[in-house]
């Protein structure tokens, strides 16, 4: 079954282009508190995606490369004169966005090398809680976000299951850019096209070179923290010493 489906996988409108309260056209429910609530989910977006007036309300999960925002489902992103209608406090309304991601969770596929989350265009911001949900390994995962509507972890167990989950990705990289119209068109509507190295709830910015081939295969590189260095280091050790055990 293939992971990424044409129909679903349409180029996400911006959110920055949700017009501001004074100009929007809102349904008339949208200042009752109860019906909100319900509503009220997180997204998580590059900097430059955030709405102007929400910075008060969002919450950066890898600075200077994605931010949580909260918004309601539908209708538009929460700004803070929408806290006067509602009768809440920000830490309020991050509570109930957060608990409703929780009582919504995505499906999950799961397999030896990566697991798949797919679902609505607030999946991604599922990497806020992955620890919450599946069980890692010490060292982690590498998460790839591409779309609002999908996440995907490669846990690191193994030296043998990392170099797996990196043939893995440049596959799954290959057939994503192949329904988008090509890496420039990934680039240009995907969400997020590096990694991010999530231990518990440690988040790290794990940055990706492809170097694509005649052939159609892709090489590509991991350039992180030095603790992710060493632990890539290591991984390949362990690899490398399995494939010369008799």
């Amino acid at each position: 079954m293939a992971l990424f489906r044409r129909k679903s996988v349409k180029p996400p409108g911006p959110v920055a282009e949700a017009p501001l309260p004074s100009t929007a056209r809102l349904p008339p429910w949208v200042t009752d508190g109860d019906r909100v609530r319900p509503l009220l989910r997180v997204q998580i977006v590059p900097p430059g995606q955030v709405p102007a007036g929400c910075a008060p309300l969002s919450k950066t999960v890898l600075p200077g490369e994605l931010t949580a925002l909260v918004e309601v489902a539908g209708a538009m992103a929460v700004q803070p004169e929408h806290l006067r209608w509602w009768g809440m406090e920000p830490e309020d309304m991050w509570a109930v966005a957060m608990h409703n991601m929780r009582a919504q969770e995505p499906d999950m596929q799961r397999g030896p090398v990566c697991g798949v989350l797919t679902g609505d265009r607030h999946t991604a911001a599922q990497l806020v809680r992955l620890h919450e949900f599946v069980d890692l390994p010490e060292d982690g995962a590498l998460v790839w976000i591409p779309l609002p509507v999908q996440l995907i972890f490669f846990p690191l167990a193994t030296g043998a299951l990392f170099v797996e989950s990196l043939q893995k990705l440049a596959l799954m990289r290959a057939e994503l850019e192949g329904i988008m119209g090509g890496p420039e068109a990934l680039a240009r509507h995907g969400l997020y096209g590096d990694l991010v190295w999530c231990r518990g709830r440690t988040l790290e910015v794990v940055r990706v070179s492809y170097v694509h081939h005649a052939s159609g295969k892709a090489d590509f590189r991991l350039t992180g923290s030095p603790r992710f260095s060493t632990l890539w280091n290591r991984l390949l050790r362990e690899q490398a010493d399995s494939r010369r055990e008799p």
